[in-house]
């Protein structure tokens, strides 16, 4: 880490992942782990074979990391599921940093927090493809400069990133919005000048996270169903 906040950050993650790695001795309570990521290679453990399981409509395909946790559940059971997916969290998020370096070496550090605080609150479980796509936009999104154009590129992102998973309005646009804002005022910008920021960042997440709004209106009746 360079810097004092990213050794700050450092602190945290290390922090973080040593309390889930204690998190693997303990068995799955997550509602995915007890009604398919674990139950349902279990079945095929049972039956020695891949057999449908109609009432589950996530068994009707193979997913590849039930897949992975078959073997691993054959091999030496859910612990080792738990550890496999810390250690493959934890090699991802060195390639995160890794990448978001090569475009600008001081956000290495933060655009894993932002990956982690996807998963913050999900359990124990895995940084699942939606968590790490959702992540994805939210870190391109700290990456345009602090101007008009940055600034629309970076809501235009943060809304897919809502259309993506809506746990990006808890763990992702937040601390977006924390760190434009602590940006800004680095630079002295006026509070009036950084609340039209905010509200043209807002707007355009607003506009592009429209159309998933609008299917869920026309569906269920509930645009964020």
């Amino acid at each position: 880490p360079h810097g004092g906040i990213e050794k700050v950050i450092f602190g945290f993650l290390v922090f973080y992942f040593a309390f889930r790695f204690l998190g693997c001795w303990v068995p799955g309570w997550g509602y995915d782990e007890a009604m398919y990521h674990l139950t349902i290679p279990r079945q095929f453990l049972f039956a020695h074979r891949i057999h449908p399981t109609p009432n589950v409509i996530q068994a009707n395909f193979p997913l590849n990391s039930q897949m992975t946790f078959l073997f691993l559940l054959g091999m030496g059971g859910e612990v080792l599921c738990h550890l496999f997916q810390w250690a493959q969290y934890l090699l991802l998020g060195a390639v995160v940093i890794r990448w978001a370096r090569k475009l600008d070496k001081e956000y290495g550090y933060l655009a894993f927090l932002i990956y982690c605080s996807s998963t913050l609150g999900v359990y124990f479980r895995a940084p699942e493809e939606v968590h790490f796509a959702l992540s994805m936009l939210g870190r391109v999104s700290v990456f345009p400069k602090y101007r008009e154009m940055g600034i629309a590129l970076a809501g235009i992102f943060n809304g897919l990133a809502w259309g993506t998973k809506y746990t990006a309005f808890v763990f992702v646009t937040p601390l977006l919005l924390t760190y434009l804002i602590g940006k800004l005022r680095e630079r002295n910008v006026p509070w009036i000048r950084i609340g039209g920021t905010l509200c043209l960042f807002l707007s355009l997440s607003t506009f592009v996270f429209a159309p998933w709004m609008a299917r869920g209106l026309a569906f269920t009746s509930n645009p964020l169903y």
